[in-house]
């Protein structure tokens, strides 16, 4: 368990204490160090699978947590209530402790038990540095970058730089209510595009056959479930099961904007 001492060593080396913060920073590595081996020790006891990382970290502009591993530059979603050991922000270095499970989305997701930073100000976090976070969206808040949150009915979504949503009306006879939204790539449909329904009831009923489903976590914690056939790594539907019917369809996005649209529908909130 960590010590309120851990928080004081925080506080001077951060602060500038020259020759405190020299003193402090060493205490702090014998303290994090020590915290890490008993976790490891209990984690290996308990028979807990756990990974560890060291890491960026990144606050996106939908307000979730990631870090970019330093050993294979990847960025992950850090899920779950894990907690922050020191004032982490955006560019600092961490460790990350996880549960080893990484979910095959982009940027992959994970649940972290909690993360330590061991570095203020350690790497520059901009659209220069990580051009494919940007232009998904993560780093609007950081970078500026446009960015439109859309409304339809109950719920918000946030549409990145490089997308469009427009409203849409079915006709003939669906399950699904008659007006939708489509979002779609700005360079055109060419490249398919997604729609998002509300089924009254929850009365999506999607085929079985050659169907396998993994659940998402949106960035706001509510559940969701997306529909792989046939192994296709691109998801055909994506429906939030802690909602009255909300379902996301995909219709042609090729495999690049198949990953693009996966991180837009973990925006969703609900009123």
């Amino acid at each position: 368990m960590l010590t309120n001492d851990a928080y004081r060593i925080y506080h001077y080396v951060n602060d500038g204490y020259s020759e405190k913060g020299k003193y402090m920073k060493k205490r702090l590595i014998v303290i994090l160090s020590a915290l890490l081996l008993i976790v490891i020790a209990s984690a290996v006891f308990a028979g807990i699978k756990f990974g560890v990382e060291t890491a960026v970290y990144v606050k996106a502009g939908n307000g979730a947590s990631l870090f970019v591993s330093e050993k294979t530059g990847e960025p992950v979603v850090m899920n779950g209530n894990f907690r922050t050991v020191g004032n982490t922000k955006t560019g600092d270095k961490i460790i990350a402790v996880h549960d080893k499970r990484i979910m095959e989305t982009y940027p992959a997701q994970t649940n972290v038990y909690f993360c330590i930073k061991i570095k203020s100000d350690y790497k520059s976090v901009n659209s220069e540095t990580y051009p494919s976070l940007a232009q998904l969206g993560w780093l609007e808040a950081e970078s500026g970058s446009s960015a439109n949150e859309i409304s339809f009915r109950y719920c918000r979504i946030r549409i990145p730089g490089g997308w469009k949503a427009e409203d849409m009306m079915m006709t003939g006879k669906y399950y699904c209510d008659s007006d939708i939204k489509k979002i779609s790539p700005k360079q055109g449909y060419e490249n398919g595009y997604m729609t998002l329904a509300h089924y009254p009831q929850n009365n999506f009923t999607p085929s079985r056959k050659g169907l396998s489903e993994e659940e998402m976590i949106l960035s706001n914690g509510m559940k969701a479930k997306a529909g792989y056939y046939d192994g296709s790594q691109d998801w055909k539907y994506v429906a939030v099961t802690e909602s009255d019917g909300y379902v996301y369809e995909n219709f042609g996005l090729n495999h690049e904007d198949s990953l693009a649209a996966l991180e837009i529908i973990k925006s969703t909130t609900f009123a």
